[in-house]
């Protein structure tokens, strides 16, 4: 999780999946706009999804997930 602001954003599946949102979003969390939060449960289905599409990943996102 990232960020430290007076704001917090619970991000789902479906923003932390595409590669080029998920960077953005946590960017702003890094710039203190908002707080980022999720749980292991969303990033169990993130992963998956990208699994279920990118089979030669498997096994291979966890350094995106850290």
């Amino acid at each position: 999780m990232a960020g430290h602001a007076r704001y917090t954003a619970l991000l789902d599946a479906c923003v932390l999946h595409p590669m080029a949102m998920a960077d953005a979003l946590m960017s702003l969390a890094s710039a203190g706009l908002y707080a980022a939060k999720w749980s292991r449960t969303i990033e169990s289905e993130w992963i998956k999804s990208i699994e279920d599409r990118r089979p030669d990943l498997i096994g291979k996102l966890e350094y995106r997930r850290d």
